[in-house]
């Protein structure tokens, strides 16, 4: 009588033995990579990607009064853009402003109340002479963040950068930057210049490669 244990039988459990071990490298490769998209995905979480520390009271919490915002736009695109802004800033409540390469013209004047205050941004063509950026939005954003806290430094544990057709959550930002301490450096973003990063890091990330904190 054959026995039950042909080569096919082995044959079969290799296979399947090959296959659970791919899986299973597989698996701790992509839960790092998911959880950066969506914690909530996985049960596991690495301690890489584990909570921030919380504040130490409710009276050291977080508000939107914390949070300055700098969008940077220009007087071209201000007239088809402004009512992304419109639709989420809160006057005398939003702290921030709109940078626009160059003073409004007549016709976008006077300015809206309910828009963020414009600022001209500064000339920074200097740069520009040492140094030659792939995009030159880049050093405009970085420059930003100095302008913007130029401005806003008192009393702010924040700053949030965009452009000028960003759309933010506030109360979601609020709670999301309220779980992290403000006296410790964090840079909350991810880069989704195209459709491809989201479908590989989870569509539930900001999309469109502007906004960071």
């Amino acid at each position: 009588m054959a026995s039950v244990f042909s080569k096919d039988f082995f044959a079969g459990i290799s296979f399947w033995k090959t296959l659970l071990a791919v899986g299973l490298v597989l698996y701790l490769i992509l839960i790092p990579l998911s959880n950066i998209g969506n914690p909530q995905l996985f049960l596991i979480k690495w301690a890489s990607f584990s909570s921030p520390s919380q504040p130490v009271s409710d009276f050291s919490r977080t508000n939107l009064s914390h949070i300055a915002f700098g969008l940077l736009g220009s007087v071209k695109t201000w007239p088809h853009r402004r009512g992304y802004l419109e639709a989420w800033w809160r006057p005398n409540k939003t702290r921030g402003y709109v940078y626009l390469d160059r003073p409004p013209t007549p016709d976008l004047l006077p300015w809206p109340q309910t828009a963020p205050p414009y600022r001209i941004v500064d000339n920074i063509s200097e740069i520009f002479r040492n140094v030659k950026p792939r995009f030159e939005l880049m050093p405009r954003m970085v420059h930003g963040i100095l302008e913007l806290f130029r401005e806003e430094h008192d009393d702010m544990r924040w700053i949030v950068m965009g452009d000028d057709d960003s759309i933010f959550f506030l109360d979601n930002i609020v709670d999301v930057l309220t779980e992290y301490d403000h006296t410790k450096y964090y840079y909350l973003g991810w880069h989704s210049e195209s459709v491809i990063s989201n479908y590989w890091f989870s569509f539930d990330q900001a999309f469109g490669g502007a906004g960071s904190c």
